[in-house]
């Protein structure tokens, strides 16, 4: 395998460790030093996921001045955490903000010159996807670990050193035919005003999905009383068939339009939803979660949008991507104030996926995806 792919999937494998590590370890610290106090886990997950919003902002700098210089902001993203070690729980929301920003900002560098790198190649991709999938699965584990055997200033630490390392082996290995593609800022918002249809698709799609599944886990989870039956249904079991699957969904996305992808991944949520909302079988509805969806959505979107730009502006193609999530994730914190039950929640959920399908099929008719 090319030597520069291997060390992307690598840093994708170890980063994906720290991700389910810390989410491990952090819960627990709360749990232990906390107690439940749900103001305080609000403000903590705000600030996990708000800091998406850089991402774009992040692509574009590195499109424009160089992406090795991004990538450089990831390795100092281990200091945050570091300094969260040292100061405690209490401190971490504030300090995970500043990790967040800094990480938001490489790691747009790291997936847009890998698809630069390899020409949009959706099996390349699908193959770094698959790597911090399966990092993340690890992670958890070895941060149950952790949380039981190390304080919790030893587990950041342990954890931001692994941060400083993928970063630095990226920078290290990065290719130098892509590291400074020199875009200018007229070329960038000409990029970003050929992809905007599918930003606004995107952020459709992941509302839809993930209002209604973020919600429904508790309605599983009375379905499902075991706690490890629940985790196995809800966490690992999906996380394997999506690995099994997604680098063949890489392969047919190489050889057909991938808005097709998103498109059939999307109608199939919406059936879905429609199911699980006239279902109550916990075995049918497990077999039926285990269905691995997400691959095909995300799959679809990523390699439509990065082939819509050429190769200077990657980092920006995976920029808007993570932006969508972002921007869907504060459109689902919206909703959850008007709307509580579930029943309303799926129907205003399909409603969603049903404007991001028109969406993309108006675009594909009018040749514009």
């Amino acid at each position: 395998m090319d030597r520069v792919l291997l060390v992307f999937y690598a840093a994708s494998l170890m980063l994906g460790i720290v991700g389910g590590a810390y989410y491990v370890v952090s819960r627990n610290a709360v749990y232990i030093e906390v107690g439940p106090d749900y103001a305080f886990m609000s403000l903590l997950v705000a600030s996990e996921t708000l800091p998406g919003f850089f991402s774009v902002v992040g692509g574009v700098l590195g499109d424009m001045l160089g992406r090795r210089r991004m990538i450089v902001l990831g390795a100092l993203s281990s200091i945050p955490f570091i300094i969260a070690g040292m100061g405690g729980v209490r401190s971490l929301p504030y300090l995970i903000l500043m990790y967040g920003v800094l990480t938001s900002m490489a790691s747009p560098n790291v997936y847009g010159g890998l698809l630069h790198y390899t020409g949009s190649s959706g099996s390349s991709y699908s193959l770094i996807a698959v790597a911090g999938s399966i990092g993340w699965a690890i992670g958890g584990v070895i941060g149950g670990y952790m949380a039981e055997s190390l304080s919790f200033t030893a587990c950041m630490t342990v954890l931001a050193a692994m941060v400083s390392a993928s970063y630095l082996a990226v920078y290290a290995a990065y290719p130098g035919k892509v590291t400074y593609p020199g875009a200018s800022l007229m070329e960038v918002v000409d990029g970003a005003g050929r992809v905007w249809p599918l930003f606004l698709a995107s952020v459709l799609s992941f509302t839809g999905v993930r209002f209604f599944f973020s919600n429904y886990v508790l309605a599983l989870r009375s379905m499902l009383t075991d706690p490890v039956v629940y985790g196995l249904v809800v966490n690992t079991i999906p996380a394997i068939t999506g690995a099994a699957i997604w680098p063949i969904i890489g392969r047919v996305s190489d050889n057909r339009n991938p808005v097709l992808l998103a498109m059939i991944a999307v109608a199939e949520y919406a059936v879905l939803i429609a199911v699980f909302l006239n279902l109550g079988d916990p075995v049918v509805v497990s077999v039926l979660w285990a269905i691995p969806i997400y691959p095909l959505l995300e799959q679809g979107l990523v390699i439509s949008i990065s082939r819509k730009l050429p190769g200077r502006l990657q980092s920006l193609a995976s920029g808007v991507f993570t932006t969508s999530l972002s921007v869907a994730g504060f459109a689902i914190l919206l909703l959850g104030r008007v709307l509580a039950d579930i029943n309303a929640i799926g129907w205003y959920s399909i409603s969603i996926l049903a404007a991001s399908l028109s969406l993309m099929l108006a675009g594909r008719l009018m040749g514009r995806l």
